[in-house]
């Protein structure tokens, strides 16, 4: 990789992170700039390569095929603890508080367990968000299903995506961000294992605890198929193979960006 501008951490704010799913991370915010940094998720004894599964997530889609949903823009940078990490500017104003699903669920009394299976899940989400913050996540959800099922990301709790909320009561759409536990970088289950043994077909991608496949029938089936096929349209499917961390990562988004072109194949 190539040479990094060196981030002093000391000089930084370093974050109290609490709910983490499993593993360490640390995490901290540059007052001055105004941005994040993160380092590699330790996991199992190694540092994972989850900073360059981060900085792909922003680069997976030709612009203008998000349905004006932003994908947080993560650059790869150097840290004087000598790890790789990744640095993204706070999308958040001076009057803005980003609350999490999760807090939007415990604010107005919502209960995720409620939900029996994934389209219950689904619509308690759109709910939620409509009823309580005012909000249509359909394109959002849409943007945000095909990007964790083409980076396999599986720590899509209800934790990792959200809502902000503005000083003067109202809310608005938030960028996406956080893929980085994708691509098989958050465990030894999948080391010296081929693609096809893997099967990652049968991986239940969270929140809907369903296969990302199947989320994105549940969401054509609620109306938003034109809009599935308009993102799928806009994948990226030249990445240079250096940009992804492992094999397996490189040769599962190949496979799954050709099958939602067949799936989805867009209606002009």
């Amino acid at each position: 990789m190539e040479d990094k501008k060196v981030i002093s951490l000391r000089e930084l704010r370093r974050l109290d992170i609490n709910g983490s799913s499993k593993g360490e991370q640390e995490k901290y915010y540059d007052d001055e700039k105004r941005a994040y940094i993160k380092l590699p998720f330790y996991y199992e004894g190694k540092y994972w390569k989850d900073y360059m599964v981060e900085h792909l997530s922003g680069r997976i889609f030709r612009e203008d095929y998000t349905l004006g949903v932003k994908i947080v823009d993560q650059e790869i940078v150097m840290t004087d603890k000598d790890l790789y990490a990744v640095r993204s500017d706070d999308f958040c104003h001076d009057d803005e508080l980003w609350l999490s699903m999760a807090r939007i669920y415990e604010r107005f009394g919502i209960y995720a367990e409620d939900a029996k299976d994934g389209e219950e899940r689904l619509w308690q989400i759109i709910n939620t968000a409509e009823e309580h913050c005012g909000i249509d996540l359909t394109a959002y959800l849409t943007v945000m299903f095909v990007a964790d099922l083409l980076l396999l990301n599986e720590d899509r709790h209800y934790n990792n995506f959200g809502i902000p909320f503005n000083e003067d009561g109202s809310y608005s759409a938030a960028p996406l961000f956080d893929f980085g536990l994708g691509l098989f970088e958050h465990g030894r289950i999948y080391e010296d294992k081929s693609l096809q043994e893997i099967d990652p077909e049968t991986i239940r991608l969270r929140p809907l605890g369903v296969t990302g496949l199947k989320a994105l029938e549940l969401m054509a089936d609620i109306g938003c198929r034109e809009d599935i096929a308009y993102v799928v349209s806009g994948i990226r499917k030249d990445l240079d193979r250096k940009l992804f961390p492992n094999e397996n990562g490189y040769e599962w988004y190949r496979y799954i960006a050709e099958k939602l072109g067949r799936i989805y194949e867009r209606k002009i």
